[in-house]
């Protein structure tokens, strides 16, 4: 009986994360970031679901011309388009679709990082 009232608890406890799923869909066009300087940074993060214990995420972005730059030394950027949180027990799925998306740089010693479709 015990076995019994502890999968009944556990199935109803997927059943109300599943219904309580993450997600995101976003639909974007003409994103300009732009920053000059020294020792800056610069973060764009365009469709992201985040996940809990029993739920996963899940994301869609659709993005054209999405543009960043930066110009000086010493500078981090980061481009995220589309990330869906992972969970335990549940999935997680990220679908992007992207045109015209770019990330320039000039300087010295900086950093630039672009992630696409990420289920993490």
């Amino acid at each position: 009986m015990y076995a019994i009232k502890s999968l009944v608890l556990v199935a109803s406890l997927f059943a109300a994360g599943a219904a309580m799923a993450a997600s995101s869909v976003v639909n974007m066009d003409n994103v300009n970031q732009s920053q000059s300087g020294n020792r800056n940074k610069q973060e764009l993060e365009i469709g992201t679901a985040a996940s809990s214990l029993f739920t996963g995420g899940t994301a869609r972005a659709t993005v054209s011309n999405i543009r960043q730059t930066q110009t000086g030394t010493g500078n981090e950027q980061s481009m995220v388009l589309g990330r869906a949180g992972a969970s335990l027990f549940g999935g997680h799925t990220s679908t992007i679709t992207a045109r015209n998306v770019s990330q320039t740089q000039s300087g010295t010693g900086n950093v630039q990082r672009l992630k696409a479709g990420v289920a993490e």
